[in-house]
């Protein structure tokens, strides 16, 4: 009698296959690789759940909810949260607290209508969001489109890389909301776009006594600025002033002057 015999992949191949599928954003197979055993399982999961966004128009969040009240285990497998802030329902409440308490998220991109007021969203969304983005993990940091939004957020991004602003507008700290910080977020990476300098120089001040300024940009190695006005050249040239370790500086003008950086 003859018998088949089978052979065994190592699984250093088929990790390798798995994360030539992922790079494809080939979540259909990886969905599908997933569902042959145990051991699979969580090598996809860690590609399929990598990345979630959250929106009203959609029923991501009421899915991804119903998920995590079944497996709770899947939000430490979530690096990657983008959210589009607009009318929060109870199932962004819930898979919110379950990622601050469960996940190493490593970025957060946050966005919504433009002009919209931070303050007028539920004080339970705001509140978790801002943990969100304080996490000690969180390295990549991407905010647009809000007005009155809490310098105090960045205040305690302790181990920020990465910071990218769009049509922003900080409101300013308090001295007395100021708490002593051990280490000031020092990126080194900024990517400033249209509407967000009025930020970015709040960002230059001091956050209080003996605090130093809110970030600390004198570590930056790459800065990209898109600006509109004379008076952005200025904000960008006090940025430029700070670094010691620029090596990538890129600047696009929609200004009708020529734009000239100066004293740097």
């Amino acid at each position: 009698m003859k018998y088949r015999t089978t052979a065994t992949i190592p699984l250093d191949i088929i990790e390798s296959v798995i994360e030539a599928i992922a790079i494809d954003e080939d979540t259909r197979s990886l969905k599908a690789i997933s569902q042959t055993c145990h051991t699979l399982l969580t090598l996809c999961r860690k590609h399929i759940f990598s990345t979630i966004q959250l929106s009203h128009k959609s029923d991501n969040s009421r899915h991804f909810n119903d998920l995590l009240s079944t497996s709770p285990d899947i939000a430490r497998y979530v690096k990657h949260l983008e959210y589009f802030l607009d009318n929060p329902t109870d199932d962004d409440q819930k898979v919110l607290d379950v990622l601050q308490k469960h996940s190493d998220l490593r970025s957060v991109h946050l966005w919504s209508q433009r002009g919209t007021d931070w303050s007028a969203f539920p004080a339970s969304i705001r509140s978790s969001l801002l943990s969100l983005i304080q996490l000690p993990t969180i390295t990549h940091l991407r905010i647009r489109c809000f007005t009155k939004f809490p310098a105090t957020a960045l205040l305690h991004c302790h181990n920020l890389i990465d910071l990218q602003m769009e049509w922003l507008e900080i409101t300013s700290p308090e001295a007395k909301h100021v708490s002593i910080r051990d280490k000031i977020p020092t990126p080194i990476s900024l990517n400033a776009e249209t509407g967000c300098y009025s930020a970015l120089e709040a960002l230059l001040q001091t956050a209080g006594p003996e605090q130093g300024p809110i970030v600390d940009f004198r570590l930056l190695q790459s800065a990209s600025f898109e600006v509109e006005f004379t008076r952005e050249i200025l904000i960008v040239q006090e940025v430029i002033k700070t670094t010691t370790q620029l090596q990538s500086l890129f600047i696009f003008s929609e200004c009708n002057n020529n734009v000239h950086l100066e004293s740097l």
